[in-house]
């Protein structure tokens, strides 16, 4: 079955109800389920998965679609400025960064950790292969 994204799903998930951003949407989701899925060990991308791992899975890839799509939102002219009329001032609220305003990329990201081929953001440890004298490279 592999992941499966779907335009109703994050339009509902954006709180989106018009079809402004359809063509966006599904940009989004041909470009970037293809990424999330070789992003994911093989054994996870395949078929005849529990279907709770799927949910999952599909969760954490509709989240960071979501996450995509909010972030083009907030990058359009106007959707950042604010308006101060005297002592009223109302202003966007700033909760991530502009690549990831709602934090949503990173919660899909978080969510499928545990199933990815390589998290880069974890430090592997060296290799020492041997170590002598004084740790210099100056034999004693």
């Amino acid at each position: 079955m592999g992941i499966t994204v779907t335009r109703a799903r994050i339009k509902e998930k954006c709180a989106l109800s018009n079809s402004a951003y359809d063509a966006t949407i599904d940009n989004l989701i041909a470009e970037m389920v293809p990424a999330v899925t070789y992003a994911l060990k093989p054994e996870y991308a395949e078929e005849g998965l529990d279907a709770n791992l799927q949910a999952t899975l599909n969760l954490g890839a509709t989240e960071i679609i979501c996450g995509e799509l909010m972030a083009q939102i907030n990058r359009e002219p106007g959707a950042t400025e604010g308006i101060a009329l005297g002592p009223i001032q109302v202003w966007p609220v700033k909760r991530g960064s502009m690549n990831d305003p709602y934090l949503l990329i990173e919660s899909g990201w978080a969510r499928l950790r545990p199933f990815l081929r390589l998290d880069a953001s974890i430090p592997t440890p060296a290799r020492v292969l041997s170590s002598g004298g004084k740790g210099n490279g100056e034999p004693e």
